[in-house]
């Protein structure tokens, strides 16, 4: 299966009760993924011109199927030997 904190972020996501508040949270567990979020949502295409710096932000502006979707893809990277 998937790495553990990659099976919490992606848990955490697809649940409607966790939300923005948790998942930063179950994100740092991670200090890789968090500055993977952190450079998606700086990201030309996401940023609209506008730095953010803190995690929940970063979330925030990703969303969360994105956020999901992100969890799952470095999960499964990091599956590969």
């Amino acid at each position: 299966g998937l790495p553990p904190v990659a099976a919490r972020v992606v848990s955490a996501a697809a649940d409607p009760q966790c939300g923005f508040m948790a998942l930063p949270r179950v994100v740092m567990g991670a200090p890789a993924m968090s500055l993977r979020f952190l450079a998606l949502a700086n990201a030309a295409a996401v940023s609209r011109g506008r730095e953010t710096r803190d995690l929940r932000s970063a979330l925030v502006r990703l969303g969360l199927r994105r956020v999901r979707n992100v969890a799952l893809l470095v999960g499964m990277h990091d599956m590969v030997p």
